[in-house]
């Protein structure tokens, strides 16, 4: 709401302008922080010119694209490692840093697609893929039970939000073995490949939509439920109600933007 009440009247010109180059929309206001995917989506837009280059089966591309993803993944590290130690200020780790991490994303995507192949169908890759994304999400689990606490156990900026972070290296772990355990897996029905291809095209949809719900259905209460088995169904049933009702609203709106455009078709046909 403030966003919305704000976007003219609290104009942060270079506030924008920085959110646009970093992806990081608390340039703007701290409380637009939830829209993080619109400007990442953005940045990645701006820097297709860059990515179209390195991009590419070449010698001197796949060079400098393997150069850039490991300084990314070093970079992230050593961001996770400050989250629980003080390093020296060294000038080589900001140089690490001007890597960004959806850029990261990126390249790391790329890197699947040119290797999906090996990937599809293959029964190792989703046992391992699925082991991997269980063991990390473990982990996970374990740093945010020791350190998400309300009062911080340290003065070192971060480490409460770790597991908050979209961009720490056990999120893209994560991310990169549930794809890999998805696109490996080998799905015999037609149907369910269109039913996810179609809920995909979905998502994004999903994306703008589902704080609204998420807001009154209120899943951060699960923190107050003592027994583990009920904070777990609780974010289940949260989730799900989170999740269909916010793709409800999409085809509602899609359905209407189709009736518009049908209807002032109609119009410029009629009139010509």
């Amino acid at each position: 709401m403030w966003c919305l009440k704000n976007a003219i009247t609290n104009m942060n010109f270079l506030g924008i302008m920085r959110t646009t180059l970093t992806g990081d929309i608390t340039h703007i206001n701290t409380l637009c922080a939830h829209l993080w995917y619109i400007y990442s989506y953005v940045k990645i837009i701006i820097w297709i010119p860059i990515l179209w280059l390195v991009c590419k089966e070449e010698k001197n591309s796949k060079l400098a694209r393997r150069i850039i993803l490991g300084f990314g993944v070093i970079a992230c590290v050593i961001t996770d490692i400050q989250r629980f130690i003080t390093l020296p200020n060294i000038g080589a780790i900001k140089v690490l840093e001007l890597v960004d991490r959806e850029i990261l994303y990126v390249l790391l995507g790329y890197e699947l697609f040119i290797h999906k192949e090996k990937i599809k169908n293959n029964k190792k890759v989703f046992i391992l893929s699925s082991l991997a994304f269980v063991i990390v999400n473990f982990i996970r689990y374990k740093i945010e039970m020791r350190y998400m606490v309300i009062n911080s156990l340290t003065d070192i900026i971060g480490r409460e939000n770790f597991m908050d972070w979209r961009c720490t290296s056990l999120n893209i772990i994560t991310a990169i073995s549930l794809f890999t355990a998805i696109y490996s897996f080998e799905i015999k029905s037609e149907k369910i490949g269109n039913l996810i291809v179609w809920l995909g095209d979905k998502t994004f949809g999903v994306y703008l939509i589902h704080y609204l719900i998420l807001a009154k259905v209120d899943l951060y209460k699960f923190e107050k439920i003592e027994k583990f088995y009920l904070e777990l169904l609780y974010l289940a049933v949260g989730l799900i109600i989170t999740f269909v009702g916010s793709l409800l609203i999409v085809m509602i709106l899609r359905k209407i933007k189709e009736l518009i455009f049908k209807g002032f078709n109609k119009i410029v046909k009629s009139s010509n």
